[in-house]
Formats: structure tokens, C-alpha cells, sequence
């Protein structure tokens, strides 16, 4: 198995081996893309300099600028979008026009795990992705991270699944080559196995394999709809999944939280449930507007009557109604740490590269949600995703979450 293993490397890495130095022409392009970037982003963003000085800032664009014409376009869109990503600001960001591998790889707490595959490699299902080409997976990782903001220790798991199967981010990042790469797998029958896959050029044409999750899950039903209301727990419990800050009108949210409101004051349902899981924001005020009328209700119940999941994908405004939840309506939080700060830059705009069109989004406000306290909106009870879960369709954040919280600490001692 070694000596095919080391064939398909050196195969992976010779797919790179005719690409040609770039023209004049090119490098002409390049610098004055990099050019307006270093001037136009700070004059765009409300803060540019908040996490990082402007003199470290144009010292890497200074160095970049000096190896433009030792680098293939791939490295050349992973510099540049490593240098808009070293601001720190989730919201800011180069657009990135990427292509993908036929594979889809879930992040689980015990690893990377295959999810979908090529028909032809259905027997890597499940596996563990533990190298790509001869790079080992955590050092892959580490290198994705130079590619955008890494606010908390969940941004990257939230990002890596779209960027670990591009290849022009491979490619820059000098771990594959510009449009074949080898993903390295444990399998689950003990074999270690190589796939060595070509970019999609057409997804319909690819024949897939899949590892869906066991059993049915109640945070996949309906997955295409902006919300779902749901009941839970035999029927005493009531669930609402608000998966994106929009407005959908095969689910309107106003009528489902009329519903649920009504249904409260009903039924006094034992738990409450609101699931911000896989939501990547939208406008927090569409949600916000319902909070108050949550939150009468929530203050005659006790603590965890109410129940928040979150996870690394529950972003901008998401997150910023998770807080509300939480602050106003007494709301328990489960699951992961938000995959952004809770005191963040947001509101995108961009802007274009004169030559080579790329957009630049970049954030125009700051919102602060916890005075100047760092790092994510953090869950009161965690709860990390693992693929036996996954396997067995168990979704372990929402049975915590009817579980009920653990107690309150206890407060200080009474003063003598």
C-alpha cells in the first residue's frame, strides 16, 4: 500500500511541475491590485488597525510586493487574501472565485471524516482524513489558517470544510498541485488509502457516495426552509429552528413566532427551545423584534426554561440574537463557541480590484455586545459534535439542552 501511496504523491505533486513564470504583464497587474488594496482597505474599514498595527501591515505587503514575480496566480490569491485575513476581522475578506474537489469532509471533535465521495471511492466513507499529500492534516490545517480571520478557536473548523476541498487554495498553499490532489484516509476498515482526485469541472456528471446521518434529525428536517417549528420531547416541549436572518416565505418567521408565542401561553410547555445552529446571519433585527415577548415569558419560568443551541457556523447576526437571547431572555446557551467574536466588525460592503476584479468585503460598524470583553459567544453547557454521534443520528446538543442546565454556581457568601 506504501509504494502506491508514494506514487500518487509524486504524481500529485508533478501536476504542478509546467505551470510558467508569470508574464511582466502579470506581475505589472498584480502590483497594482495590491496597490489599491493597501490603500483603498484602510480607508473603507471603520478600524483596519484594531488587531494589528498599519506599520506590520504594510511591512507584509511590502514583502509580498517583492516576490510577485516568484509565484504562480494561486499563491499570488493566497497571499493577498492572507494579507486582508491578517486585519483579524471575520466580516473582511478577499473573494475568492473557487472550484472545488469532488469530496465533502465534516469536522467532527475525534477528527475530519469523509462524508461524500466519488462513487468510485465509496469505500472512504467515514474515513479519517489524516494527510493531504505528504503534509500531515494538522499542519493542512494550520496552513488554511493563514487564508481568512481566525477570530475564535472554532473559525477555522467553520471555514475549513469549503477550503480544504479548493484547489486553487491547495495549490497556493503548496499542498497539492494546481488541479489534482491526494487526500490521504484512514479508513474504517483499517486500510490507509489514497484518493488522488481532479477539480469538478462538472458536479452532474460525477456519480456520489454519501454517508448521510443515522435516524432522522430533527435539525435536518425540512433543511431547505429558513425556519421550522417543531414539537419535541413526546410532545411537551416545543423547538424552532431559525436558520438564517431572512425573511423566507415558505416559513415566514414573523407567523411561526406568533405561533409559538400562542402556543406558550397555551400548552406552558416544560422547555423551550430555539436552535441558531448552521446560521450564518442575515439581519439580527427580524428576530430581535420577538425577543421582548420571549422574554416576558421566560422571566415567570426558571432558569433553562429556554434553551439556545449554537455552534461554529452560528455567525454575525446569529450570534448577535444568541446574545440577546441570553442577556434578555434568561436563555441557556449549548453547543460550540460561535465561529466569530461577539464583539465584532460586520456590516459588509466591497469594493473591486482594478485588474484582476477580485471583490474586497470588508466591514463599515462595529458592534460591541459585551462591553470590551474578547472571544466568542461561548455556550453555557458545550457540547462538541462527534461522528459516532453523526453515525447514530444522535444529536447530542439538543438532548442536553432538554436535559435542563446544570445548577446555577453558587454565589458570593453573604457579607457579616
Amino acid at each position: 500500500m506504501m509504494t502506491s501511496l508514494v506514487s500518487l504523491v509524486l504524481a500529485a505533486s508533478l501536476d504542478g511541475a509546467t505551470i510558467a513564470p508569470p508574464t511582466p504583464d502579470t506581475v505589472a497587474a498584480r502590483r497594482e491590485d495590491l496597490s489599491f488594496l493597501v490603500k483603498t482597505l484602510p480607508e473603507k474599514h471603520p478600524n483596519a488597525f484594531a488587531k494589528r498595527t498599519r506599520e506590520h501591515f504594510l511591512a507584509d505587503a511590502t514583502s509580498l510586493d517583492e516576490r510577485l514575480a516568484a509565484m504562480n496566480d494561486d499563491e499570488f490569491l493566497i497571499e493577498l487574501s492572507s494579507l486582508v485575513a491578517s486585519l483579524g476581522d471575520g466580516h473582511t475578506s478577499l473573494g475568492k472565485p473557487l472550484g472545488r474537489y469532488p469530496l465533502q469532509i465534516g469536522f467532527f471533535a475525534d477528527g475530519p471524516r469523509v462524508l461524500v465521495a466519488p462513487e468510485s471511492s465509496r469505500d472512504a466513507l467515514g474515513g479519517e482524513v489524516i494527510a493531504i499529500g505528504e503534509t500531515p492534516i494538522d499542519e493542512a490545517m494550520r496552513r488554511l489558517a493563514r487564508v481568512e480571520a481566525i477570530e475564535t478557536e472554532t473559525t477555522l473548523l467553520a471555514k475549513a470544510r469549503h477550503l480544504i476541498v479548493a484547489p486553487e487554495v491547495l495549490h497556493g498553499l503548496q499542498l497539492a498541485g494546481p488541479r489534482t490532489a491526494l487526500f490521504v484516509v484512514a479508513c474504517r476498515d483499517g486500510e490507509r488509502r489514497g484518493l488522488s482526485l481532479d477539480a469538478l469541472r462538472n458536479s452532474s456528471q460525477v456519480a456520489w457516495a454519501t454517508l448521510p446521518p443515522g435516524g432522522d434529525m430533527l435539525r435536518m428536517r425540512d433543511a431547505k426552509r429558513g425556519a421550522l417549528l417543531a414539537e419535541i420531547d413526546g410532545g411537551r416541549g416545543l423547538y424552532l429552528a431559525y436558520r438564517k436572518c431572512a425573511i423566507d416565505p415558505q416559513a415566514p418567521i414573523g407567523e411561526l413566532m406568533k405561533t409559538l408565542l400562542e402556543r406558550i401561553d397555551r400548552e406552558t410547555p416544560p422547555r423551550v427551545v430555539i436552535d441558531l445552529r448552521s446560521n450564518g446571519g442575515g439581519n439580527s433585527a427580524i428576530l430581535s423584534e420577538w425577543i421582548p415577548k420571549l422574554a416576558e415569558r421566560s422571566a415567570k419560568r426558571e432558569r433553562g426554561w429556554l434553551a439556545v443551541l449554537i455552534d461554529r457556523h452560528t455567525f454575525s447576526s446569529a450570534m448577535m440574537n444568541a446574545w440577546q437571547l441570553k442577556r434578555d431572555a434568561r436563555a441557556v446557551l449549548y453547543g460550540e463557541p460561535t465561529g466569530g467574536a461577539k464583539n465584532h466588525f460586520g456590516e459588509v460592503r466591497s469594493f473591486d480590484l482594478p485588474k484582476s476584479g477580485l471583490k474586497v468585503h470588508h466591514s463599515t460598524r462595529l458592534f460591541k455586545l459585551d462591553g470590551d470583553a474578547p472571544g466568542p459567544v461561548a455556550p453555557d453547557v458545550r457540547v462538541d459534535e462527534t461522528f459516532d454521534n453523526y453515525l447514530a443520528g444522535r444529536d447530542a446538543t439538543l438532548e442536553a439542552a432538554l436535559a435542563g442546565p446544570p445548577p446555577a454556581p453558587p454565589g458570593p457568601p453573604p457579607a457579616r
